[in-house]
């Protein structure tokens, strides 16, 4: 059970960070809306993106890295999606946990509430890494609801590293966007962050982490899902791993999920780390917009 609210110092730190994740997402080419959703667990912010009439699609994202992290990929998307891009509450973003979340059927019940808002029913899910897991999560509770399942390095498969934690633990006790800003970087290989907008994204996570109180402690926990679960997710799966992850086992997931998931295609990316969509855009964007056109 999580023990705490999380949230920004003050509203000043909050509205400096708002101005990054802005600035972020104006390097996305692509004409966004930004919501602040009513949820029973507070204001959920989402970016939306693409034709009204197309079918849906949402993005999850990775713990602390707000749904600013698509922002290479939602032109590519909004050209055959209708995007939603959901800021995970109780989050290091921009929506705004008033209620402590219980566990993964909280998740659940907030993520119904934000679809409701805008009338999906049906939709796959993209998720990196946390997001990753709560998209496996929602498709094992509601197959009624999620009609296929992208994912990006989930942390789903197999256990995380303990360099992971001993990398990201002290990070959040001493503070800084100096050592913020190392700590993303640690995630993705240097070259990514030549791209403007991928710096603007780390701009962002480097002034939101510093100012942003109870990270570690507000959200469950990931764990590997039991071989029984995987067995029984029923919907289509597409798994992509970088070869060089440093959280987890990338290749050791994608046998795992091969031989467990029903109905999976899985795609290992050289040279790639934790954050593809950020670091090899435009493979990714091929390979979602692939993979959603299979949808009937």
């Amino acid at each position: 059970m999580t023990s705490r609210v999380s949230k920004f110092k003050d509203d000043q730190t909050r509205d400096r960070y708002a101005e990054a994740y802005d600035r972020t997402l104006a390097a996305s080419g692509v004409e966004l809306l930004q919501h602040d959703v009513p949820t029973s667990f507070g204001p959920t912010h989402v970016i939306e993106a693409g034709d009204a009439s197309f079918p849906p699609v949402v993005l999850l994202h990775s713990f602390t890295f707000s749904s600013t992290v698509w922002v290479r990929n939602l032109a590519a998307l909004a050209h055959h999606r209708h995007v939603y891009a959901i800021d995970l509450i109780g989050d290091m973003n921009l929506s705004r946990a008033e209620r402590k979340l219980s566990g993964r059927d909280d998740l659940l019940v907030w993520f119904h509430e934000v679809l409701a808002k805008f009338g999906v029913t049906r939709t796959p899910v993209v998720g990196n890494s946390y997001g990753g897991w709560l998209a496996v999560s929602f498709g094992l509770a509601a197959p009624q609801t999620v009609s296929r399942i992208a994912l990006i390095s989930p942390v789903a498969f197999t256990r995380l590293r303990l360099k992971f934690w001993l990398h990201a633990l002290p990070a959040s006790i001493a503070k800084s966007p100096r050592r913020a800003e190392q700590m993303a970087r640690w995630y993705l290989n240097p070259g990514a962050f030549d791209e403007p907008a991928s710096r603007l994204w780390l701009d962002q996570f480097a002034r939101g982490w510093p100012a942003f109180r109870s990270v570690f402690g507000t959200l469950p926990i990931p764990r590997p899902f039991d071989d029984q679960e995987l067995r029984s997710l029923s919907v289509p799966v597409l798994l992509i791993e970088g070869a060089d992850e440093p959280i987890h086992d990338s290749q050791a997931a994608i046998r795992r999920a091969s031989a467990l998931v029903p109905s999976i295609s899985t795609k290992l990316l050289p040279d790639i780390k934790h954050v593809a969509e950020l670091e090899c855009p435009d493979v990714v964007n091929t390979l979602l917009v692939e993979f959603l056109a299979e949808e009937n």
